[in-house]
């Protein structure tokens, strides 16, 4: 009889364990799955702001990083500029970050958000469309479809981590939460661009909304060069020029977007053009050269650092002639300037106003000249400096 009642026992245990998984999937089916509204204001170029919100009955896991945001953004016919005489055919284009700056993991940045709350946050669109194709397409009457997350498998792929967006799991129902996961979150409608979402920006702006007849500028290796003049035969250049009373004039202007990963080790090209009417001579060095930046952390200036006036070091320019010096503004720029990754403003200033002295004989420009703005996006932060972190609305 005891042997009877032993086996009878060992056979339940035996059952239990086979259903156990069983239920443990069930409890994790059972998650609600997840609804997220995906909505995106666009208040002015320099300032959208996108807002996740979880509208369903149950928390949810979000990854809260605006670089994981892109656009699709539909532009009709004869919105964009054409270089002939017929409209520009209706197209789209995606704007989107780097990998470099895209996170790879949904470990960090880790929200939850309860049933009814939301996260936002402002972005710069300018560092999401950033090259010179991207930026042809903000413009008025384009329509913008953001999406949020990572790159959702092809064909019937089964979704696998990382997810943007998990049900919250209770303790008991530790099981597989991939149930209901979601790799993408796409707005459920498209905003039309008007005049308001491409205005209000800062000198940038005219970077930002007409396209750029140079060639997009890639991460190069720092160094600093000598000047080297050259004519400036079909490139125009906007005068913000400053004359010391005898025609000597000049306008010094940086490449219309430069792309770079440590802020530290950035370096920019910086071209100065006579547009007087006369030769002139001018200290044109990085001792010379000044630095105006609104960043994601404020503003700040890198003044011209100064130096002593050696003969050799002058540069003679002819009219509508041209020199240029490689340099890195982090060695004129405050400490920490530009840790944080983000979209910089930038406008370079020639001030040759700290250079000691005058060399016998040579009449030398004498002042300050103020560039204009343009773009500079650091991808990468300096190891340990972090973005803020996000907060539930």
């Amino acid at each position: 009889m005891k042997r009877a009642t032993k086996a009878v026992v060992a056979l339940g245990l035996a059952l239990v364990s086979m259903l156990a998984p069983r239920e443990a999937a069930a409890d994790s089916s059972s998650l609600p799955p997840p609804k997220v509204n995906l909505t995106l204001a666009t208040d002015s170029l320099k300032r959208w702001t996108m807002r996740l919100e979880n509208t369903g009955e149950a928390p949810l896991r979000i990854v809260a990083d605006p670089y994981l945001l892109s656009f699709e953004i539909m532009i009709p016919e004869g919105a964009a500029p054409s270089k002939g005489k017929k409209p520009s055919p209706a197209h789209t284009v995606r704007c989107s970050l780097p990998a470099s700056m895209r996170p790879s993991s949904d470990l960090a940045r880790g929200l939850v958000l309860l049933p009814g709350k939301a996260y936002s946050e402002p972005i710069d669109p300018r560092m999401y469309c950033f090259g010179t194709k991207e930026v042809a397409g903000l413009v008025r009457g384009a329509r913008v479809i953001a999406h949020y997350g990572f790159t959702p498998p092809r064909g019937k792929a089964k979704p696998v981590a990382p997810f943007v967006v998990t049900p919250v799991a209770s303790a008991e129902r530790a099981a597989d939460v991939t149930i209901g996961s979601l790799k993408e979150v796409i707005a459920a409608s498209a905003v039309e661009l008007s005049d308001a979402a491409l205005s209000g920006a800062s000198g940038a702006e005219a970077t930002a909304t007409s396209p750029d007849k140079g060639k997009d500028v890639v991460p190069v290796a720092s160094r600093t060069t000598s000047p080297v003049t050259e004519k400036d035969s079909s490139s125009s250049v906007a005068p913000s020029a400053s004359s010391d009373g005898l025609d000597h004039a000049f306008s010094i202007a940086l490449p219309a977007r430069t792309d770079g990963f440590l802020g530290r080790d950035v370096s920019v090209t910086v071209t100065l053009t006579n547009v007087g009417t006369r030769r002139a001579s001018v200290y044109f060095r990085p001792q010379s050269v000044a630095f105006d930046v609104i960043g994601p952390d404020g503003e700040f200036t890198c003044p011209a650092m100064g130096a002593g006036a050696i003969r050799e070091l002058f540069t003679t320019i002819s009219p509508r002639g041209r020199a240029q010096v490689v340099m890195l503004p982090s060695s004129s720029c405050p400490d920490h300037a530009f840790d944080l990754p983000g979209l910089y403003e930038v406008r370079p200033r020639l001030d040759t106003r700290r250079i000691a002295g005058s060399p016998a004989g040579l009449h030398a420009f004498d002042g300050e000249a103020a560039g204009t703005w343009s773009l500079l996006r650091i991808r990468t932060g300096k190891p340990g400096v972090s973005r803020p972190a996000p907060t539930v609305e």
